[in-house]
């Protein structure tokens, strides 16, 4: 029994849709897989990596020596102030719109802050004028009874000017 004309044309059809999904694969592949810096570090913690900086008429003041302490002062000091943490942590609080509170939360842990302040002085001192810094942390929050733990990711990149 030979197959009917819509049969063959629905095959051609569908060899031609998974050559596109194959082509498609490879490219991101590709994609995914070319370096454009230096990964310095890179564990389950963060990545820290040296990045080249893509508008050549700027350059960076680098190398530039800066102690890991005044880093970790500095990433201390950096907090977010959430608009909505205060109505879902607060306990106690009936109406937040008759009164508004803004909570201020560290963007970085101690333990990431101890990982940073090194690495990010290390790399400021070793890095080009046409370098910067680029970091990534890692923090993974356990869920509740029905909750799955989640894993949150603060990035950022850092260069010394001037």
């Amino acid at each position: 029994m030979a197959p009917t004309p819509q049969h063959l044309a629905r095959k051609v059809a569908h060899c031609r849709s998974l050559l596109l999904v194959l082509l498609c694969l490879v490219g991101a592949a590709c994609y995914t897989t070319a370096q454009t810096g230096t990964i310095i570090f890179d564990d389950s913690r963060g990545t820290v990596s040296l990045q080249t900086i893509s508008d050549r008429s700027f350059q960076a003041t680098h190398p530039i020596k800066l102690k890991p302490a005044l880093l970790a002062q500095l990433l201390k000091g950096m907090k977010i102030q959430d608009h909505d943490l205060g109505h879902n942590h607060v306990n106690g609080l009936m109406n937040m719109d008759a009164w508004p509170f803004y909570a201020s939360v560290p963007v970085f842990s101690e333990d990431q802050i101890r990982l940073l302040a090194p690495l990010l002085a290390e790399d400021l001192l070793t890095s080009a004028p046409d370098q910067y810094v680029e970091y990534g942390v890692r923090a993974t929050r356990k869920g509740s009874a029905l909750e799955s733990p989640t894993t949150e990711t603060t990035a950022g990149s850092l260069y010394a000017y001037g």
